[in-house]
């Protein structure tokens, strides 16, 4: 779809990736030099208003595009953007609560485009991996999905990556492809978690504290550790019982060799209390990744 004179204003209003698909759609067959981005949080309102209503210099109607328009404050500056009734402009709302409601009193002269909010699922990666060429299984997506942290946008940027790695050969298994799924702040996590595994001690002290000097979300931190120190547990009464990260415990399966089932015993009843403190403001998460740390360098 292009920009035509009936819907040469449009509202993008929902998710960072939404938006940024929904741009791609709409911006399709106008020229590069005939748009420019503004921002509602270092907003000129003398640069935008000439740059909108100039004439351009390829014949096209300048087209502008307001990202983060939520956070424009001068109310005179947002009235006069909605009464424009000539001119190319897209206003981008960043939010996770966007509903067409808050927006209907535009319509008259916006067209309007609204998130509607999908559940971040393992059916749902396993889609977008499909519509990119790729079959995995749903355990491999639901490990991709915590890998990616719920991002679709993240999502969106490691699958393009894995397209221009496969582009001239299909990989063989899932675990070439989630070999290759790795942003910045996360390949500390999972090297944290291996260490934590591998009851290399001084290994997994260090990357902790990198970890939280880098500002990484401890919390979250946390319930990586924690979750796969259940799969650990469930996987050392039977490994039947872990059926849900096929891709991790074939990564752990050496590691494991190296806790015998009482050690793990006494990590997870560690972890019930830690997780109780948690829940009653007694602890934190900090505390709580170096009490769990502290605890299996004592047992080593």
């Amino acid at each position: 779809m292009t920009l035509k004179k009936q819907n040469n204003k449009i509202i993008i209003a929902g998710s960072t990736f939404f938006q940024e698909e929904k741009l791609k759609e709409v911006l399709n067959g106008i020229e590069e030099s005939n748009i420019r981005y503004f921002f509602g949080d270092e907003f000129d309102k003398e640069v935008f208003f000439d740059y909108v209503y100039s004439c351009s210099l390829f014949g096209e109607t300048n087209t502008a595009v307001l990202r983060n328009s939520e956070k424009l404050k001068d109310k005179d500056v947002i009235e006069s953007i909605y009464n424009l009734k000539e001119n190319n402009v897209i206003l981008l709302f960043n939010t996770e609560k966007a509903k067409e409601d808050d927006y209907r009193k535009y319509k008259e002269y916006f067209k309007i485009y609204v998130e509607t909010k999908k559940l971040v699922n393992p059916q749902l990666i396993q889609d977008h991996f499909r519509e990119a060429g790729f079959n995995i299984r749903i355990d491999t997506a639901r490990y991709v999905m915590e890998i990616c942290n719920k991002d679709m946008n993240i999502l969106k940027n490691e699958i393009d990556k894995i397209r221009i790695y496969f582009n001239y050969e299909k990989p063989k298994t899932d675990e070439n492809i989630v070999s290759l799924i790795s942003f910045s702040k996360s390949e500390n996590i999972y090297d944290f978690i291996k260490a934590f595994f591998n009851r290399d001690f001084n290994r997994t002290v260090s990357l902790i504290a990198s970890i939280i000097d880098e500002g990484e979300n401890i919390e979250r931190v946390y319930y990586e550790l924690s979750r796969h120190l259940i799969s650990m547990f469930l996987y050392s009464i039977s490994p039947g019982l872990v059926n849900e990260y096929t891709y991790t415990i074939h990564n752990y399966k050496e590691s494991l060799s190296k806790w015998d089932k009482y050690e793990i015993a006494n990590l997870i009843s560690i972890l019930t209390d830690i997780d109780l403190d948690i829940k009653t403001g007694r602890g934190t998460f900090e505390d709580s990744l170096y009490r769990l740390v502290g605890f299996s360098g004592k047992i080593n």
